[in-house]
């Protein structure tokens, strides 16, 4: 492997740049100069796959491992972005749900490149053209997987601040993989932007995102989940008239009126995550995957989202167990508290009439009051 590498003199990694970067068929390898070329003595190019402002994607074979594997190559416009994204790509590859990272290195020692995981399938953008809205088992199910990985995201530190359905990768098995950290935001480090620049993907991006000198925060990423879950949903229209709208509760209104009536509680759920003020948006990613739970859970959430489904029934039993102690005492404190009443009049009458009695025999076995008297007046 090359001396280039880049991945030692930084702490974080990168993932598949999808927001930038729009899928296109495979391409001849006439004037592509990096098609059949070996990168770094283990990666051999095989085909371009996309192209966008940020780069190109090619697929490619990891000699080491024997595996496919795609190469992101940075047009060199924005290299230090690319290097950065690496550096969090890295940092992320033990969260299930993010795309795993390869390699971070260079290409003859200048243009950067990451090699990471091939995947196959299609980005969540692309099944949502063919199919403009997806069945409410389908979505709820992406949205918790992604509230779980998103989570374990905020956990190591990073917000990712671009979530939108072209940085979601869906997989033909159904699960999905969050792509694209090149705006992602690493907590104690230095922005590559001015904070007057506006970072993200319109539709999807939280309010304060669109002002200068916005905080920071997971919040973002909640409310892009929120507004991704009601485009799987509703529809891309629905979705733009949503943007529109900055009153909470026109929010709401739309939202719900966009909904089947039998997804209400969703639709309560999408309108707290996307609240226009963050301090009143659901705060955290792990919260979000609870709402989601509560709000659809029937028959079919253990499909939707298994583990949810176990604890929200561990919840529920110890709910029941709690409810039946609180019975059991209030039984108890009712019917005991009466027969233990009952108990001590039965006493208090008994000593009563036990008392009586021995006053009588004391009285019976004592001699009159003048015996002596009588007696002593009788002697001669």
């Amino acid at each position: 492997m090359s001396g280039n590498n880049f991945s030692s003199a930084i702490t974080l990694p990168l993932a598949f740049q999808a927001t930038q970067v729009q899928a296109s068929p495979p391409t001849p390898a006439s004037g592509d100069e990096l098609i059949g070329k070996e990168l770094c003595f283990r990666f051999i190019v095989a085909q371009l796959l996309a192209t966008g402002g940020m780069g190109k994607v090619y697929a490619a074979h990891d000699l080491h491992y024997a595996r496919r594997c795609a190469i992101k190559v940075s047009n060199g416009t924005r290299d230090a972005r690319l290097v950065r994204e690496g550096r969090i790509a890295l940092h992320l590859q033990h969260i299930p749900g993010v795309v795993r990272t390869y390699d971070t290195n260079y290409i003859d020692g200048k243009v950067p490149f990451i090699a990471i995981e091939y995947v196959d399938g299609e980005t969540l953008r692309q099944l949502l053209i063919r199919k403009k809205t997806l069945p409410p088992a389908q979505a709820l199910r992406i949205a918790h997987q992604l509230a779980v990985t998103l989570g374990l995201v905020h956990q190591a530190g990073v917000v990712h601040r671009d979530l939108s359905p072209a940085n979601v990768l869906v997989q033909e098995s159904g699960d999905v993989k969050v792509i694209d950290f090149g705006l992602a935001h690493v907590a104690g480090e230095e922005p590559l932007t001015s904070p007057n620049t506006v970072l993200g993907t319109p539709g999807y991006m939280s309010p304060e995102q669109r002002k200068t000198h916005y905080r920071i925060g997971p919040q973002m990423d909640v409310y892009a989940l929120g507004m991704v879950l009601f485009r799987m949903l509703a529809g891309r229209a629905a979705v733009d008239a949503l943007d529109a709208i900055a009153a909470h509760e026109e929010r709401r209104n739309h939202i719900r009126t966009s909904l089947d009536r039998l997804l209400e509680p969703v639709a309560e759920v999408i309108a707290r995550a996307t609240h226009p003020d963050p301090d009143r948006r659901i705060a955290t990613m792990d919260a979000f995957a609870m709402a989601l739970a509560r709000a659809h859970d029937g028959p079919w959430l253990s499909e939707v989202a298994p583990v949810l489904a176990a604890r929200l029934q561990i919840s529920r039993m110890r709910r029941r167990l709690v409810w039946l102690a609180v019975i059991a005492a209030a039984f108890v404190a009712i019917f005991g508290g009466a027969r233990l009443r009952g108990r001590a009049r039965t006493f208090t009458a008994t000593e009563e009439r036990r008392h009586e009695v021995q006053e009588v025999k004391r009285a019976n076995a004592a001699p009159p009051a003048n015996s002596a008297t009588h007696i002593w007046e009788d002697e001669p």
